[in-house]
């Protein structure tokens, strides 16, 4: 009997640790798919920058090459590079005007989504995961809002908007459709009946204004999401 009862006493020590392990082995499932996330969106953050990058080499050499062929055609005594250079910097300058705030756009969007996703905490981390899964993608791609601990997080390409738990009233969803002109779906984020942001999507019924308004409830029960005519 005692030896009975020891066997028994094992095999309840072997169940509760691994009832005791489980929720640490979900743990590190889940942040090993927040350390993914967080990788491939640096992968699409830095390509997006070396495209830039590379389109501005491209005019500008071509720019060189059209130069070099007048330079050519006219003969002249100039070396090429006194030539070309006032020419060539000049062009540089209104690229760099243009794709330089593009550049910082993206790194800074980038770069505020990359820091809430990793502060999310393992409850909220799960959640972005089921969102991850419900939408569809071939590859990680940036959010337009995040729900986590601190409330409700939209981002724009200059402004990130924290919006506390008890902070928002309502969410108004508002779908239109243009027929050939296009079609488009714009939540409504408002405060005491002022509206303070949206959010828009090219599609009438997007994958993620769904999810909105099924998981907004995990932050606050008393916000108010309603379908505008």
């Amino acid at each position: 009997m005692r030896h009975k009862s020891a066997f028994f006493e094992q095999q309840e020590w072997h169940s509760s640790s691994i009832i005791k392990e489980s929720p640490r082995k979900k743990y590190i499932q889940v942040r090993k798919f927040i350390e993914h996330e967080i990788r491939n969106l640096r992968i699409l953050r830095n390509s997006a920058l070396c495209m830039l990058l590379l389109v501005d080499l491209l005019l500008v050499s071509l720019f060189i090459y059209a130069i070099y062929s007048v330079y050519q055609h006219r003969e002249l005594q100039v070396p090429f590079l006194a030539y070309s250079f006032p020419t060539v910097l000049s062009l540089q300058g209104i690229l760099l005007l243009v794709f330089a705030p593009l550049m910082w756009v993206i790194y800074n969007r980038f770069q505020f989504i990359l820091v809430e996703i990793k502060n999310l905490n393992e409850e909220f981390a799960l959640l972005y995961k089921e969102y991850c899964q419900q939408i569809p993608r071939f590859f990680s791609t940036p959010p337009q809002y995040l729900i986590s601990q601190k409330g409700l997080l939209v981002f724009k390409n200059f402004k990130r908007f924290v919006f506390r738990p008890h902070a928002i009233q309502r969410i108004a969803i508002r779908r239109v459709n243009w027929g050939r002109f296009g079609k488009r779906c714009q939540v409504r984020i408002y405060q005491e009946d002022k509206l303070i942001t949206s959010i828009s999507y090219a599609t009438l019924y997007p994958e993620e204004v769904d999810f909105l308004k099924q998981h907004i409830v995990f932050i606050n029960r008393a916000i108010v999401v309603e379908d505008e005519v």
